[in-house]
């Protein structure tokens, strides 16, 4: 799922999105690996609610 969405986000031609999206999954992977959190399920939760925040919701659909 995660790649899944990295390469939907590679493909948007809203270049600095993209790297704003990429870039704060890198971001709250580091922080979470970084205090002993190591399943990637919860990662990519904690990751969605951290930008679901920023942007107010996603544009596309998570499968």
């Amino acid at each position: 799922m995660i790649l899944t969405l990295l390469f939907y986000q590679l493909k948007r031609t809203d270049r600095l999105y993209s790297q704003y999206v990429i870039s704060s999954f890198i971001n709250t992977a580091q922080r979470l690996l970084a205090v002993g959190i190591t399943d990637f399920k919860m990662i990519d939760k904690f990751w969605l609610i951290a930008i679901q925040s920023k942007k107010g919701f996603l544009p596309f659909l998570l499968i």
